[in-house]
């Protein structure tokens, strides 16, 4: 690095670090882990800092580099320091959080927010500006140890950490929605065998305006400003910068706004289908068996797959925050540690072949628990009476 360079990215770290660790907290990771992250990508921002610096400054470049490092992070932060607990960005999903937190802290133009978190700040939602004062006073909290330009320059990328036991840890705890259709599905005969194929390209249409997350309607796959021609999607979540879908024939794909698939594998009749936006991985129940496979979507990696066991008042393993009395009847998840679940009584459940609500039911309880501390919160009680429940993927 030049000397130029040297001197200008000394000083960049000396004003933008500590708001960027402060800010990377309240996006829901501890501390000390937010301080790691931050310096990860300012130590990958310098080593290309004469043309990161370049244009209107390096802000969105380094938050770019920053949510890429939290993104593929892998380390397994909760077992040493639990995230500090925001009852109301908590309870966001992820992408909206971010949008949130960026333009709330970040200092950066609405249309960077919107490249940065996939969705654009909505001033006109009347939960906006309390929310932002709670991410600002968070931030205000947050303690930063001061670190020099030359140290973080010096940091190495760190080695890829195992990924099939954390995967399997984290999402067989938290994608219960899958469990919950193997126990209230009926018996499918067994899948025949399947030959191995390949998905061509879809056909595309490009579009004057988008919004910020996939959609799909007659026979359109909306990615960005693309309409990709693929009939028959049944189930639908957003990965990074493209979406990956369910068909009639069980096809799991993924595709993006180019038309380019890749097949990813087959999904059982019925089941859910749950992505990780920020990461990347997609989950689903495997034809012909009771697997649950988790894959990154990227490019097709398998990162873990197990036998899936039903979720149910008899139970003996229930998830994480849930009683054996109780039935997860729908679960999200978020890379901040925090698992909202839908409960129901377990009354509400008749039988492994038949779901329904009984007149004097309670209803659906929504109830938030964190991994990493282990503390749950109820949030309210609603009437059963309009339908099974629903989480935003």
């Amino acid at each position: 690095m030049r000397a130029a360079d040297e001197q200008d990215f000394a000083s960049y770290v000396a004003a933008r670090r500590p708001g960027l660790v402060q800010a990377v907290a309240v996006l829901g990771s501890p501390p000390g882990h937010a301080a790691t992250l931050t310096d990860r990508a300012l130590a990958r921002a310098g080593r290309e800092w004469a043309e990161v610096r370049q244009g209107s400054g390096p802000d969105a470049e380094v938050w770019r580099l920053l949510l890429e490092e939290r993104a593929r992070d892998r380390t397994r932060w909760w077992h040493e320091e639990p995230a500090t607990a925001a009852p109301g960005l908590d309870r966001l999903e992820p992408g909206r959080r971010t949008c949130l937190v960026l333009s709330a802290l970040a200092g950066l133009p609405d249309q960077d927010v919107a490249a940065l978190s996939g969705c654009w700040p909505s001033p006109g939602d009347p939960a906006t500006p309390g929310l932002e004062q709670q991410a600002r006073e968070l931030a205000a909290d947050v303690p930063v140890a001061g670190r020099s330009a030359a140290e973080v320059a010096a940091l190495r990328a760190p080695r890829r950490a195992r990924r099939g036991p954390l995967v399997l840890a984290l999402v067989l705890a938290l994608l219960v929605g899958l469990a919950t259709w193997r126990g209230l599905r009926s018996e499918e005969p067994p899948e025949a065998e399947q030959v191995e194929e390949v998905v061509g390209p879809a056909r595309v249409r490009q579009l004057e305006h988008s919004v910020p997350i996939p959609w799909y309607a007659s026979g359109e796959l909306v990615v960005g400003f693309s309409a990709l021609g693929v009939p028959g999607v049944r189930r639908l979540v957003a990965v990074r910068e493209a979406a990956v879908y369910s068909d009639g024939e069980g096809r799991v794909v993924r595709a993006d706004a180019s038309g380019a698939r890749l097949l990813l594998g087959r999904s059982a009749p019925g089941a859910a289908l749950v992505g990780e936006r920020e990461r990347g991985w997609v989950a689903w129940v495997e034809a012909g068996s009771d697997e649950l496979v988790v894959v990154d979507a990227s490019d097709g990696t398998e990162l873990g797959r197990r036998v899936l066991v039903g979720l149910g008042a008899d139970d003996e393993t229930p998830p994480a925050g849930v009683r054996p009395d109780e039935i997860a009847l729908d679960a999200a998840f978020s890379t901040t540690g925090a698992i909202t679940y839908v409960i129901g009584d377990g009354s509400q459940v008749a039988g492994a072949d038949e779901f329904r609500r009984l007149s004097e039911a309670r209803g659906w309880l929504l109830r938030t628990c964190f991994v990493g501390s282990g503390s749950c919160t109820d949030h309210l009680r609603v009437s059963s009476a309009d339908g099974e429940p629903l989480l935003a993927r």
